[in-house]
């Protein structure tokens, strides 16, 4: 294990570059995060080793491990979040600022995985736009340098024969733990360590000799084009929509095995291939191009709306040039015995370093993100970002429980008597409730409030995008039958973002993953095709439509929200702070377009069930297209959902619903 392997640093170079081409956007490696996969055995895999040929020479000590860790990572990491910091306070708005601190804190912590698996909510900062996203994989290294080499030393010394044995039980379980969490618990599996452990320890079986050597050098070949085989073909066929890592991740990683164990045996042209210049050099400089090449594609989402791909590209590039000097002039200075600082120098420089990004990242995140250091119109812009229904903590995503037992929020006017209406969809029903409340309070109504987070009011379907599936069906039943019990609610209004159940498709520059819909006359019976999607649509709010109609209630159905498609106080305010425009509201004929399917089966619906339809776009596009401010205030807090003062501009479309 003392001895260099070329070949190592040849297969990091082809982890780095799918990661690099996968964040960078192209298509053909929409699985290039498979990367970070084979940097995790690659690392159990060498870190191993040199664990055993220390703990088999008696010579090892944890001070000296962990200064090499030291040494290893923290030079090049501190550098780069000090000047993405730098950068991050000129270029930044104050939500994002305050996000940044917050994972500052977690990255210098190496808790970034644990603070990047709580923010997957519903209205959480989209990853693309996460400047330290990706140290969440440093986080699961180092945890993992934390408990491995404690373990490996009390085997080694107390129980060396059950060594290989017991890491291998660990292997498995922790591999049930992936293969569990990817389907059931999906943010929690892809971020944190027992889902990940398995990874690592697959290098760490291989480094202490589980597997037995190839003595064929054709069949050493053989595996080295196999492994390379494995790990590109999961780069360019896996996808977003893969649940990972489960058995997935088994593919790149058994990839990565072959590759190490069969470059230990022999000298082969497979091996010698790896150990190409070219390919050595871009594995040395992998650590410090991982680090710097993803902060820099988001500050540049940051800035330019849409970039191009001649952008992403260059800033790729840049990337590289950075990554050179990092590894030539922070790296190598600091590695080894005789590296910049003595032992004692170098712990000391490195908690204080630690102590001052903590503090400087918690201020960060404590103050909002300094809003004080924009010009006042540009934070005002900015601040938009907040302006959310007010009741969003407290009465949105309640439980089926909750319904069941009433314990829902109420809305418009204050008064003792029984509630006449109840107002139920998912985010965008929460969205334009404060328009709603205001028409209720003017006519002296008093209603209840039921929405949850991707829960449509379609009754027996399962939107597998929720990562709720069958929890939003219970949902919709027990809101149905609180409808049905309570004689004095004699008017249903129904909202919804119906054209991501009925289309399954984002809109324009919008993150996240298509939407997939199923009932119990589906074909498909889980995550497929969103071909079905617009007949199960159909199916489920006529199934909605009918229950409310033979209760004899008054249905109100809400139109389709015009929606943008990207983030529309950032665009506005980075508009104003740079000094350039983009225009990204959608014309009205793109809008009747994306609303096709929605506007036809609605129609067909109102011949079935008569109901009341309320046409949100009369009043918020023009007769040309459907602008995202008025009077110089954003309409909308996101992508697709209205602000307060956006859903207020609707209050006078509903009057009529409540006289």
């Amino acid at each position: 294990m003392t001895t260099y392997r070329a070949d190592i640093d040849g297969l990091r170079a082809i982890a780095i570059v799918t990661v690099v081409l996968f964040h960078g956007g192209f298509e053909t490696f929409s699985g290039g995060f498979v990367g970070v996969d084979v940097f995790f055995v690659v690392s159990g895999y060498l870190i191993t080793g040199l664990l055993r040929d220390e703990m088999g020479t008696d010579t090892f000590s944890l001070v000296g491990f962990y200064e090499r860790r030291v040494r290893r990572l923290l030079p090049a990491l501190y550098c780069m979040l000090v000047i993405v910091a730098l950068l991050g306070c000129a270029l930044l708005m104050p939500h994002d600022l305050a996000e940044f601190g917050a994972s500052m804190v977690a990255a210098t912590s190496f808790g970034s995985n644990f603070l990047f698996a709580t923010r997957t909510g519903y209205f959480d900062t989209p990853a693309a736009l996460e400047l330290l996203l990706h140290t969440w994989s440093l986080g699961v290294e180092e945890q993992y340098y934390l408990l491995f080499p404690g373990l490996l030393l009390i085997l080694s010394r107390h129980a060396p024969s059950r060594t290989i044995p017991a890491v291998a039980v660990l292997w498995v379980l922790s591999l049930g733990i992936g293969i569990w969490s990817a389907v059931h618990a999906p943010a929690a599996g892809f971020f944190l360590i027992p889902s990940r452990f398995w990874e690592l320890l697959l290098g760490s079986l291989l480094a202490l000799g589980a597997l037995p050597g190839i003595t064929s050098r054709g069949w050493c070949n053989a595996a080295i084009a196999s492994g390379v085989a494995l790990i590109l073909g999961s780069a360019v066929t896996f996808s977003a929509a893969t649940p990972f890592p489960g058995t997935a991740a088994l593919v790149p990683c058994l990839g990565t095995a072959l590759i190490i164990q069969a470059g230990a045996s022999h000298d082969t042209l497979a091996r010698r291939l790896l150990s190409w210049r070219g390919a050595v050099f871009i594995g040395l400089i992998s650590y410090s191009l991982y680090l710097w090449h993803w902060p820099l594609l988001v500050l540049l989402r940051q800035i330019v709306v849409a970039p191009t791909l001649t952008q992403r590209c260059v800033v790729l590039l840049g990337a590289v040039a950075i990554a050179v000097l990092s590894w030539r002039y922070i790296e190598r200075p600091f590695r080894g015995r005789d590296g910049v600082l003595t032992r004692n120098a170098l712990f000391g420089v490195a908690t204080a370093s630690t102590v001052l990004m903590i503090t400087f990242g918690a201020a960060l995140y404590l103050t909002g993100g300094v809003p004080q250091r924009l010009p006042a119109d540009v934070a005002a812009l900015a601040a938009a970002a907040q302006d959310r229904n007010p009741t969003t903590l407290q009465c949105f995503n309640p439980s089926a429980a909750a319904v069941g037992a009433r314990d829902v929020c109420r809305i418009g006017a204050h008064t003792p008597h029984p509630p006449t209406f109840l107002l139920w969809g998912d985010s965008h029903a929460n969205a334009i409730a404060p328009g709603i409340e205001a028409a209720a309070l003017a006519a002296g109504k008093t209603g209840l409030f039921v929405a949850a987070a991707a829960c449509p009011p379609l009754l027996g379907v399962m939107r597998f995008e929720s990562r709720k599936a069958a929890a939003c069906i219970d949902f919709n039943e027990t809101v149905l039958d609180l409808v049905t019990r309570d004689r004095s609610i004699a008017t249903v209004i129904l909202a919804a973002r119906w054209v991501i159940s009925a289309n399954g498709t984002r809109y324009k520059n919008e993150p996240g993953e298509p939407v997939f819909i199923t009932d119990a006359q589906s074909e498909q019976t889980n995550r497929g095709s969103v071909a079905e999607n617009t007949a199960v649509f159909r199916r489920g709010l006529s199934r909605t439509l009918h229950a409310l109609a033979a209760d004899g209630k008054h249905i109100v159905v809400v139109g389709p929200i015009p929606e943008i498609g990207w983030r529309v106080p950032d665009v506005m305010a980075k508009a104003a702070y740079f000094g350039t425009h983009w225009d990204i509201a959608p014309t009205l004929n793109e809008y009747r377009i994306r609303q096709r399917d929605v506007f036809a089966i609605l129609t067909t619906l109102q011949h079935e069930v008569p109901f009341e339809l309320v046409l949100p776009h009369l009043a918020l596009c023009n007769d040309h297209d459907c602008p995202v401010a008025r009077d110089g205030a954003p309409l909308y807090h996101d992508e697709e959902h209205l602000t307060s003062y956006g859903a207020r501009t609707l209050t006078p479309l509903f009057s009529g619903v409540f006289r």
